[in-house]
């Protein structure tokens, strides 16, 4: 299929060069990191028009997800204003003709997802990344559009290690809305906004995290990295730092709140009222969310009652932790 001119392979050298020791730090504290100008200005254009081509076309699907009704059924539920289309699965593109028309999302996946995964695996080496496993690409088409809370995956159902998003937005404002919203447990939350050419990393099954309503098209480019068949998932972020928040021994403390386990139940306990508004924000008012919000409030009690109930108490007056400054590393700038 013809080739265009967009090549990332110089923006993946320079952005790993200069992002390796904050990626390690941040991805293995917090669970998440950002990287500006990831894969170049020509690159995320090049994908943005592919994605027009494909909508225009009609060859993308409307967004959809599962929820549970409190009947305890399973009910299919489209996500209004989200179109999106995989273009990968299984490290397997989906369909020929999609990679035609994609020339230069194709490149980077023929000639460039290697090298994309291997500066990713020498940055935070305990990874054990194997490949891109997945690529779907995402249009917004404004109105309130936006993801409820979740994780990605979960260790027991898939190898995907790593989420990497790169934005594709060069008119975006704040008042656009459209951020990422990352709960980096035991952290407070953060909201990332959409930047063109911005990537951002994170656990696939450890980062809780959610899209805001956005008011404009928003454009995303998602990849899910995979650990190397038959090795153990590495539950990552691993590595706290102190707080003079915590009333008691905070490595002791700390360590309790980094259990992989751990810290998906107590960040759906703390964010519960953040969860049921995220629901509702992405489907609506009707009787399918409610039903939804009526078992997760039934989850939440059954969580809170398997927690000992003076820790709770302690663990919710002293959480979420404030989150530092966290450095953004960036890529060689183009010139304009």
């Amino acid at each position: 299929f013809p080739r265009q001119p967009p090549n990332a392979h110089a923006h993946i050298m320079a952005v790993w060069q200069l992002a390796a020791g904050a990626l390690s730090e941040q991805l293995d504290t917090f669970g998440f990191a950002v990287v500006d100008n990831a894969l170049g200005k020509e690159f995320c254009e090049a994908v943005r028009k592919e994605i027009d081509g494909l909508h225009v076309g009609g060859k993308l699907i409307t967004g959809k997800n599962i929820l549970t009704n409190a009947a305890g059924e399973s009910v299919v539920m489209e996500r209004p204003n989200i179109l999106e289309r995989d273009l990968v699965l299984e490290e397997t593109p989906t369909t020929d003709d999609l990679l035609e028309e994609t020339p230069a999302i194709s490149e980077f996946f023929w000639e460039k997802s290697q090298e994309f995964t291997r500066k990713i695996g020498e940055s935070f080496p305990k990874l054990r990344l194997k490949c891109i496993d997945t690529i779907k690409m995402q249009k917004n088409t404004g109105d309130g559009g936006c993801f409820p809370m979740h994780f990605d995956t979960s260790t027991a159902t898939s190898r995907r290690e790593v989420t990497c998003v790169l934005y594709l937005n060069p008119e975006w404002e704040e008042s656009h809305g459209g951020h990422l919203r990352a709960y980096p447990f035991p952290y407070e939350r953060t909201d990332l906004a959409p930047l063109n050419d911005r990537l951002v990393i994170f656990s696939s099954h450890q980062l809780l995290h959610r899209v805001m309503p956005s008011s404009q098209t928003r454009y995303v480019l998602s990849m899910w990295l995979a650990r190397i068949a038959d090795s153990e998932p590495v539950g990552f972020p691993s590595r706290p730092i102190t707080s003079s928040q915590l009333p008691i021994d905070d490595q002791q403390i700390l360590a309790f709140l980094y259990r992989p386990m751990n810290r998906r139940v107590l960040a759906k306990l703390l964010y519960a009222s953040d969860w049921a508004q995220s629901v509702r924000e992405a489907f609506g008012d009707c009787p399918v969310v409610d039903g939804a919000l009526e078992v997760h409030w039934v989850e939440v009690a059954r969580l809170q009652a398997s927690v000992n109930a003076p820790l709770w108490e302690l663990l919710r007056a002293c959480l979420p932790l404030a989150l530092p400054p966290l450095p953004t590393p960036s890529g060689a700038r183009e010139t304009e």
